[in-house]
């Protein structure tokens, strides 16, 4: 297998192909996305309950996808509208505000609710607190909003990163404070009084309610960020209470992720040997069923290799995924995974992944953050690229960030390839 046997990032999903590799699973991909029952029911039920609630999670765990194709048509079966959005901090794009308000007016328009537009000017606050502000199907039912904010954490970092932008994300924040605590903002985005107003102004007063509103809020952020959003807790108390933790997946899990999604494609002889080739043993504390040394499985990885092997199946006309394939080629789709990871890259990249997060008995090891940015060639957009494409993560550890190899699994692939690089510079 080579890199030809990627699946284009455009294929869609079906049957016949129904794992997505790297990229996240979308809201109609549902019927193929398995493995996260539970989860979605528990985040469910704590979205029902609560006004804002966070999603936190490890890089590469899954969480946009357990949003999109898990719990989005959940929640839209019960008469919500999930309006999701992932924010866009390049300073020529419109202020954070502006873009929130688009997703809004995008949403009632798409999706043909029936439902006033905001009014210029008007912050979330008015537009959801105004009395003729109601969501309603085209059965007329009525509806609940959810603003869901994907990679939250972009506006902890990107979203601070000069005065303008901190400008842009401090007004967001003030808008979804006052969202969250139910209070009146002073002024609207056109500077406006609006909290005075409602003093002096019946007629203005009468515009709004001031009890509970049919919304939710959703913020989901990289574990490794909890530290940062927990300093906006003066700001969004809720922050530090409706969380919901997204753990690697058990044995089961993964089972299902490999068997469900397309029942004739893979034997259970291949299922066994496809866990066994990507389980890692790990301490993880699962206060359910107090499993605390359980076999646990990265999503994205799991998703890679299935892809891999079904691209292969389908390039020689075969109807199964066989026990054979993964045991003589499960080597191969790491390598493929591994080598295709750094297209694109200078030779720096793979200096840095072989030489520095890898002893020399091929064992991995990290490397404080800071550290590998002081490397030659190495520099932020490398290492981002590098934790995208799930070669490399990122983690926090007694108040230090630091980068490792993606999983265990690739380390004797990182080990080979070094070993033969090495060779050809001695050539």
């Amino acid at each position: 297998m080579n890199s030809s046997s990627r699946t284009p990032p455009d294929e869609h999903l079906d049957a016949e192909n129904p794992w997505p590799g790297l990229a996240s699973f979308q809201e109609e991909n549902h019927a193929f996305f398995f493995g996260r029952d539970q989860e979605i029911q528990q985040f469910a039920r704590l979205v029902r309950r609560e006004l804002l609630c966070v999603l936190f999670g490890k890089s590469g765990l899954g969480k946009s996808s357990l949003l999109k194709a898990g719990l989005f048509p959940l929640l839209r079966e019960e008469l919500y509208v999930p309006i999701y959005i992932r924010l866009n901090h390049i300073e020529t794009t419109p202020p954070l505000v502006e873009q929130v308000t688009q997703a809004i007016c995008s949403t009632i328009e798409e999706q043909r609710i029936d439902a006033p537009l905001p009014e210029a000017g008007e912050t979330l606050w008015q537009y959801f607190h105004r009395r003729d502000v109601d969501w309603w199907d085209e059965k007329n039912r009525l509806l609940t909003p959810i603003l869901v904010f994907d990679q939250f954490e972009e506006i902890l970092t990107l979203g601070f990163e000069n005065l303008t932008r901190g400008d842009r994300s401090r007004a967001l924040l003030t808008e979804l404070e006052d969202i969250v605590e139910n209070r009146i903002p002073d002024k609207d985005r056109h500077g406006q009084s609006v909290n005075q107003r409602m003093t002096a102004d019946p007629d203005f007063r009468k515009r709004f309610v001031n009890e509970g509103i049919a919304l939710r809020v959703i913020l989901t952020l990289r574990e490794d960020f909890l530290p940062d959003l927990e300093e906006l807790r003066g700001r969004l108390r809720p922050v530090l209470l409706n969380r919901f933790r997204l753990l690697p997946m058990t044995e089961e899990q993964a089972r299902s992720v490999i068997s469900n999604p397309s029942p004739s494609l893979v034997p259970e002889d291949a299922v066994d040997q496809i866990v066994t080739a990507l389980s890692s043993a790990k301490s993880v504390f699962r206060a359910k069923d107090y499993d605390l040394f359980g076999r646990e499985f990265d999503p994205a990885l799991l998703s890679v290799v299935c892809q891999q092997l079904n691209n292969h199946r389908r390039q020689n006309g075969e109807k199964q995924i066989t026990a054979n394939v993964v045991i003589q080629g499960k080597d191969q789709i790491l390598r493929t995974f591994y080598e295709t990871g750094f297209e694109g890259l200078p030779k720096e990249a793979r200096f840095f992944v072989e030489d520095q997060l890898l002893d020399e008995s091929g064992f991995r090891i990290r490397e404080a953050l800071p550290t590998a940015l002081n490397r030659p060639g190495i520099t932020e957009e490398i290492i981002r690229q590098l934790i995208n494409r799930r070669l490399i993560r990122q983690e926090v550890s007694h108040d230090h960030e630091w980068l490792e190899l993606s999983h265990d699994v690739l380390a004797g692939v990182a080990k080979e390839s070094r070993a033969w690089r090495r060779n050809q510079e001695l050539l």
